[in-house]
């Protein structure tokens, strides 16, 4: 199974006072997060697309992506409190599924 990660848990303060992160503000006509997401389903091979998201997002985010992109493999998460705790994250729900998916041929 291949997996992608896109990490977009910042809150973007290098940015000044926004009210939203920057993943979040448009570019155009779409949010920034949802043009890097339609490049990333335009990839067949990616089983799963890992959308890491601060805690406070989260939730916004999964409206977001829901309003723009139907694709099935696209799963929000929450990022850490560093990047590596956000790739952390990542790792473990990858486990998660990995060992769900061998306690099913048990």
């Amino acid at each position: 199974m291949i997996y992608a990660q896109v990490m977009a848990g910042g809150i973007g303060s290098r940015m000044g006072h926004t009210e939203r992160p920057k993943q979040f503000l448009t570019l155009v006509d779409r949010p920034i997060i949802i043009h890097t997401l339609e490049k990333f389903t335009m990839i067949a091979e990616f089983d799963k697309i890992i959308v890491s998201i601060h805690p406070q997002w989260v939730q916004y985010a999964k409206d977001l992506i829901a309003k723009y992109i139907d694709d099935d493999r696209i799963v929000v998460i929450e990022g850490g409190s560093e990047r590596n705790d956000t790739v952390m994250n990542a790792i473990n729900y990858i486990q998660e599924i990995l060992v769900s998916m061998m306690m099913m041929f048990l």
